[in-house]
């Protein structure tokens, strides 16, 4: 999936089969709105693609997701996470049977100095379980640049923290049930600078 800046298509997509061959070489349009970078991830047949988008209120982004069927086809209207504040860079990994969406915010500080990071859990079927969505990660100063991965069952976020020091932030990850609960780790390293 891509952006462009085609009047009226924004966000096209294809599917590159092994061969190398490439179904849509012009893409396919899934999205019309402006939108940021794209990402992507697959849970038993079924993508979900998202991204930040321009809400049109004075609110910012949002954070917005779209399924894909396994031929690229989009699946029902897109899901959109309408949250007073900023939702950005929303990151998506995929379980067997879901997908969690983790995306920064102000929701809680209301400054972008402050971001914390919270996520929702939805169903490859298309269901958004957490509408609100649920913190991951909730400490002084900024949470940002996150990383979701999945052994099949549970997730791994990851993420930069400057809790301890905003000069010198730190890797922090923490484990995500199924069921939505969260179990922060110990942190990870400190990030040289």
């Amino acid at each position: 999936a891509w952006n462009t800046m085609t009047p009226g298509r924004y966000t096209l997509a294809t599917r590159v089969f092994a061969s190398g061959e490439v179904e849509h070489p012009n893409g396919r349009p899934i999205e019309t709105a402006r939108n940021s970078t794209i990402e992507l991830a697959q849970a038993g047949g079924t993508f979900l693609a998202v991204h930040s988008v321009s809400s049109g209120m004075s609110t910012g982004t949002d954070t917005r997701m779209q399924l894909l069927a396994n031929n690229g086809a989009t699946m029902g209207s897109p899901l959109i996470m309408r949250i007073a504040g900023d939702q950005n860079q929303p990151v998506v990994g995929a379980s067997e049977t879901m997908f969690l969406v983790v995306w920064e915010e102000e929701r809680l500080s209301g400054r972008n100095e402050s971001r914390d990071l919270f996520a929702a859990r939805i169903t490859k079927d298309g269901a958004l379980l957490d509408p609100t969505g649920f913190p991951i990660a909730t400490a002084p100063n900024a949470q940002f640049s996150a990383s979701v991965a999945s052994d099949g069952t549970e997730f791994l976020v990851v993420w930069e923290d400057e809790c301890e020091n905003r000069f010198e932030p730190r890797i922090h990850a923490a484990r995500v049930t199924k069921d939505g609960s969260v179990t922060e780790m110990d942190r990870i390293t400190r990030i040289p600078r």
